[in-house]
């Protein structure tokens, strides 16, 4: 097996001294890349709901703006952490809590859309009584 692979199978499936932190430089200039990576596209990505937002100006896409931001966060946390800012335990905490709310934020989403903005269209069609 190459390096390449070799590190990129121990970033994904971590052993006990890769989870205490100790990982070889190929392995750091992979997780370098693919973090950067994630964070310059969830940046972008964040940037594209903005600007959705701003051309629907509806809830349900504020909503997604939301998890989108989430997303961001997600990434930026584990750039802190590979350059030693955020703490492992940190790191793990903060990422799962912004993966509830970043479903919690989907999932409202979702239900704003098809429930609350859906009634308002109906409302708006139906002819007005005079």
């Amino acid at each position: 097996m190459t390096d390449w692979l070799l590190a990129l199978t121990r970033i994904f499936l971590p052993s006990h001294a890769t989870t205490l932190g100790v990982r070889t430089p190929l392995e750091t200039s992979l997780l370098e890349v693919l973090l950067g990576s994630s964070f310059v596209l969830a940046g972008v990505l964040f940037a594209l709901s903005i600007v959705a937002y701003f051309r629907r100006k509806r809830r349900s896409v504020l909503l997604l703006v939301l998890a989108f931001a989430t997303i961001l966060g997600h990434s930026l946390v584990a750039v802190l952490m590979l350059d030693g800012f955020v703490s492992n335990v940190v790191h793990h905490l903060v990422e799962h809590s912004l993966v509830i709310v970043q479903s919690v934020l989907v999932l409202a989403a979702i239900y704003y859309a098809r429930t609350v903005e859906k009634r308002a269209l109906d409302d708006d069609e139906r002819p007005r009584e005079k």
